[in-house]
């Protein structure tokens, strides 16, 4: 019978240490006195981030050089006390079945997986990662910038997985700061609210920014309504094909960022911003892309009241609504009158910059295209410059509407 039970006993812990290797679990105790961390990633899936309870004691006394010092130790890193502070995810190592510590190759963040470290500043989330669940990167009190391959939990999110705060969760602390998104639309009732590190101010977002087409069928009922059919029947008496944009394969979903006030800075990979992308984000100073040029979509900037003037330089078409209510933008200074230069845009649609208050020169191009009150409620705008010559804006014009009454060319009847 000891016989017995010595063999199943040693079976047991056989196929104990069989799904420790199968795991990729680094099992570094928390309670060996190390100053180290632990990736837990099994078949690609970051279930954890950790690091032990002597590092966190040097980070609770901000001692980051012993930090450092300690993850080189025994991970055979190279950490500084200011590198140790960026978490980089396509660094992750993994015990192999060796016990030696390999990289491993991430697909996926789950919900909590990098939480509660406040040493951590930087996030670098390789192209790699296709999906991030809610709250993977929760009440990290510290971060400053985070580089993502999309914004949400994927690339074409839908409802409040499109928005850029589902990652850091629903959980608040002192720390954080309450932003509530809208989605599908930015109706008022399809929003989340999210709690965001007050200390992040930079997002680098690598994936592309992109949409497509596609047909979709329909019929028109006897009421004038419309029935959507499925593709079988598009050749059918009655059916008609019509294309429509799609967002499956962007990085960037409509109104994205909506809502987010602690972030300043945003550097994106894209030709296009889509509607209400940056709506409400108060904090913001700038967005800049690498394509060669930008189309700005309807609402995408619209209460953005901290946003400045240099974001124009690759700007190109301009939607309706598009910088409404942005207070910032032509601010004068205390050395010179605030010019916005608009020369690269060739169309500006209505209510562009309704509202912008600051406002107070403008410089067009010859042959761009205005809608109505693109410019309505500038009530500081004092001149305006198409080409290399001063336009003449009447009291009746319909783009240059509830502007400085000293923008207005006086008729004889006025005078």
């Amino acid at each position: 019978m000891k016989k017995f039970l010595a063999i199943i006993l040693s079976l047991t812990l056989a196929a104990t240490l069989l799904v420790g290797l199968a795991s990729c679990k680094d099992n570094t105790s928390g309670d060996d006195g190390k100053v180290d961390y632990t990736w837990d990633i099994t078949d690609g899936v970051l279930n954890s981030f950790k690091v032990t309870d002597k590092a966190k004691e040097l980070i609770s006394d901000k001692k980051y050089e012993e930090l450092a010092t300690g993850f080189n130790t025994n991970k055979g890193d190279s950490f500084t006390a200011d590198t140790v502070k960026t978490l980089d995810l396509s660094q992750a190592k993994v015990l192999d079945k060796n016990g030696n510590y390999t990289a491993a190759t991430i697909t996926k963040i789950t919900a909590n997986a990098v939480a509660d470290l406040s040493y951590i500043e930087e996030i670098i989330v390789p192209e790699t990662v296709e999906e991030i669940e809610l709250g993977a990167f929760s009440n990290l009190s510290s971060l400053k910038k985070i580089t993502l391959p999309f914004a949400g939990s994927k690339k074409g999110g839908q409802a409040e997985k499109k928005l850029f705060g589902y990652i850091f969760g629903t959980a608040s602390s002192a720390s954080l700061t309450s932003c509530t998104q809208t989605y599908n639309g930015g109706d008022s009732d399809n929003t989340a609210t999210y709690y965001v590190p007050t200390s992040l101010e930079t997002v680098v977002i690598t994936g592309e920014i992109k949409k497509g087409e596609k047909d979709i069928y329909y019929v028109i009922n006897e009421d004038e309504t419309m029935t959507l059919v499925d593709e079988s029947k598009k050749d059918e008496e009655g059916v008609k094909t019509a294309k429509v944009d799609t967002y499956d394969e962007t990085a960037v979903m409509p109104y994205a960022f909506s809502g987010i006030t602690t972030i300043k800075n945003v550097e994106i990979n894209g030709s296009e911003i889509f509607e209400g992308t940056f709506k409400g984000c108060t904090s913001l100073n700038g967005v800049t892309t690498k394509a060669e040029s930008l189309v700005v979509g309807k609402s995408a900037f619209d209460g953005c009241t901290s946003l400045k003037a240099d974001i124009f330089a690759k700007v190109t078409e301009i939607g309706e609504g598009a910088f409404k209510g942005c207070t910032s933008l032509g601010k004068s200074t205390d050395y010179a009158i605030g010019n916005l230069d608009l020369t690269s845009v060739t169309k500006i649609g209505e209510s562009a910059f309704d509202g912008c208050t600051e406002m107070t020169t403008l410089t067009l191009k010859a042959d761009v295209e205005l809608a109505e009150k693109a410019f309505n409620g500038c009530s500081k705008l004092i001149e305006v410059k198409k080409g290399d010559a001063k336009l003449e804006v009447k009291e009746d014009n319909k783009v240059f509407t509830n502007c400085n009454e000293k923008l207005y060319t006086k008729t004889e009847e006025t005078k």
